[in-house]
């Protein structure tokens, strides 16, 4: 086990921090997992020689009475604990400290009245509850709360790829089929997916229309359209290269195909070919939002989070 040098605190009977401002990652801090430097802003890039952490992480920590799920502060004083010995031992990071200090950050950034990625490590996005989440390529989510735009970060008992948010619930597709949250596991650091009975398997694509109002589930045979009560309302054939998106009505969606750059918009009867469009989907006011063939070599998909879309890096 490595052990933490030089703390700079008294002993654990003298605490000299808030014992609620506490973080504890639940991934080691392995800088060789992170070779194009996307999380930079989580691992600090080079470790302050005097201190070591140890590579095992992953549970609630217990410190002083307070026991919950790590929190990353807006702060300049974040903490660590190392609670794999009997005596738990900490140290205190500060403005002065000669590390950078792991704070996270957004992976998107505003330009031009939308959001585009800043690292190709988010494969999805969503919002639920009061947060907006981050899908990362590990599985791990990124948790930006709202209100105040607090982050951390969350594992799960699967590795999702995608997420939902519907009809209170946020749902996640992993190995072709859908799970659902344990809502009562939101606020702990790992989160607990069920998978759910209703939806069919091989599921390849998923979207809800902006409203909320119409769940879609395409798998490699058939596809499904549900409504806010989970009802299924249709069931249809499509060719497995396309991607479905619906507006604000089910006589309202598009049909496109990411490969060739082709859309078609299908509206109270009418139909309307695109080209040179790779993703298309839809506003809080029924227009649609064209991933056009330009921009296909950084983004693959659009995603409407508080009216503002997010443009998803292939």
């Amino acid at each position: 086990m490595k052990t933490i040098q030089d703390r700079g605190c008294p002993l654990p009977s003298q605490p000299c921090f808030d014992p609620k401002i506490l973080q504890s990652y639940d991934y080691p801090l392995e800088l060789s997992d992170d070779p194009m430097g996307d999380f930079d802003d989580i691992y600090p890039s080079t470790a302050p020689n005097n201190y070591e952490i140890s590579q095992q992480r992953g549970h609630y920590e217990e410190f002083q009475g307070y026991r919950g799920p790590r929190q990353i502060p807006d702060d300049p004083e974040i903490f660590y604990t190392d609670n794999l010995s009997d005596e738990v031992e900490r140290f205190r990071l500060s403005e002065d400290s000669p590390s950078n200090l792991p704070v996270i950050n957004s992976p998107f950034e505003l330009k031009d009245d939308k959001y585009v990625a800043k690292t190709g490590s988010v494969i999805d996005v969503a919002t639920f509850s009061s947060s907006i989440l981050f899908l990362l390529t590990d599985g791990r989510i990124i948790r930006k709360r709202i209100s105040d735009g607090a982050k951390d970060i969350v594992s799960s008992n699967i590795k999702a790829v995608r997420l939902e948010s519907f009809g209170g619930y946020l749902y996640a597709v992993f190995m072709g089929k859908l799970y659902q949250l344990n809502n009562t596991s939101y606020e702990m650091s790992v989160w607990e997916w069920k998978p759910v009975s209703w939806a069919p398997d091989e599921i390849v694509y998923t979207s809800t229309n902006s409203t909320k109002d119409y769940l879609w589930l395409q798998t490699t045979k058939l596809s499904y359209l549900y409504d806010k009560n989970l009802s299924q309302i249709n069931t249809v054939r499509i060719p497995s290269e396309l991607r479905r998106k619906y507006g604000p009505s089910t006589d309202h969606y598009v049909d496109y195909n990411p490969s060739i750059c082709q859309a078609t918009l299908y509206q109270n009867g009418q139909k309307t070919t695109l080209s040179d469009v790779c993703a298309v989907t839809y506003d809080q006011y029924g227009q649609p939002v064209e991933l056009k063939r330009t921009q296909r070599k950084d983004f693959r998909e659009i995603r409407i989070l508080n009216w503002k879309p997010y443009y998803i890096p292939v």
